[in-house]
């Protein structure tokens, strides 16, 4: 086995090893990158050196308020607060996912009225009719909330109608006009 041992010192004698010199350009003025991480105790002894977000001055509290709407969770409710807001009426906790998907759909419908019908919706805020300036999108909204909202749900409130009232009407149930059918159940 002696040979074998020989061969493979051989091979290993053979092997060339390459080594690339990576060239190392010096600029005047410029000091080398080193990143470091501060240790703990450098946070501590330099508290104010750490990493923590300053205390927002009065002439930046209205940006930090926006760009805190903005830091909310998908899915959040940031016009009522919260997620889980309140229902207008009791319902078990098996039925609060369904009553809240019909008012987001609603709220959902609502706001793309609003938003595709801006001049009407102003005009028929004014004249108190919107439901005449707009009475065919919101018949098809209608449509789609009561064909897409769980029949049970339906039967108990009307999502659709309280946010015709909040949201076009801002609140005040006259302005949708005479015309108007009003809810399709009442509470």
């Amino acid at each position: 086995m002696p040979a074998e041992e020989d061969m493979a010192t051989a091979v290993e004698d053979e092997t060339p090893t390459i080594e690339a010199e990576i060239p190392v350009v010096e600029e005047k003025g410029v000091a080398p990158f080193a990143p470091s991480t501060p240790s703990w105790a450098d946070i501590n002894e330099h508290p104010e050196t750490a990493t923590a977000a300053p205390a927002a001055t009065p002439a930046q509290s209205g940006a930090a308020q926006q760009s805190d709407q903005y830091g909310a969770r998908l899915g959040a409710s940031r016009r009522y607060g919260s997620a889980d807001a309140e229902l207008p009426i009791e319902v078990s906790d098996d039925e609060r996912r369904l009553h809240n998907d019909a008012r987001r759909f609603a709220r959902l419908l609502v706001s793309e009225i609003k938003l595709y019908n801006e001049q009407k919706v102003k005009e028929g805020r004014t004249q108190g009719n919107i439901y005449e300036h707009l009475r065919e999108d919101i018949d098809r909204s209608r449509q789609m909330y009561d064909k897409r909202v769980a029949p049970p749900v339906a039967a108990r409130y009307d999502y659709f109608h309280q946010e015709l009232v909040n949201t076009l009407a801002e609140g005040d149930a006259a302005k949708l006009g005479d015309a108007y059918p009003g809810a399709a159940v009442s509470a």
